[in-house]
């Protein structure tokens, strides 16, 4: 009979998320562009970071912020719960809800920022897994958003 070693890793995914007003379709006057946000993660491709730790381990997460279009955008960005949406997909919180789980796992504070055509800002994000945590899969949001007074 053999045993396997109990593997004690955590599974953490980060689903980047851009945001225009709020994800709602934005109305525009005739001849405006509508803003392009986007997260573009560093030093990993995909959609998403996936990160596999270990119980009591940090982690830095580097990603640009950017505006990918041609006017200039005030932004939001913040660190979000994830949760199933009735019949399928998958939701985040709003700017300024509460959170709670495994998004406080997360070390990233929310910000303002404004930015001009076709830039990117670097920021960072540290995960940091609590040593009593579980082994298991565990997800949580990094979101991107225009500012609703934008116009």
């Amino acid at each position: 009979m053999s045993v396997r070693p109990r593997v004690t890793a955590i599974s953490v995914a980060l689903v980047a998320f851009a945001f225009l007003l709020g994800g709602a379709l934005p109305v525009h006057a005739a001849g405006v562009a509508a803003p392009r946000l986007g997260i573009r993660l560093l030093d990993t491709t995909g959609a998403y970071v996936s990160l596999t730790m270990r119980p009591g381990t940090t982690k830095k997460v580097r990603l640009d912020l950017g505006n990918y279009g041609t006017t200039r955008v005030t932004a939001r960005s913040y660190v979000a719960d994830v949760y199933s949406m009735i019949d399928g997909g998958m939701g985040v919180g709003l700017w300024g809800a509460p959170t709670n789980g495994t998004t406080e796992w997360l070390s990233y504070p929310a910000t303002t920022l404004d930015l001009d055509p076709r830039q990117a800002v670097p920021e960072s994000m540290t995960v940091s897994v609590p040593a009593t945590a579980a082994p298991g899969d565990y997800i949580s949001a990094l979101v991107i958003e225009g500012d609703a007074g934008t116009s």
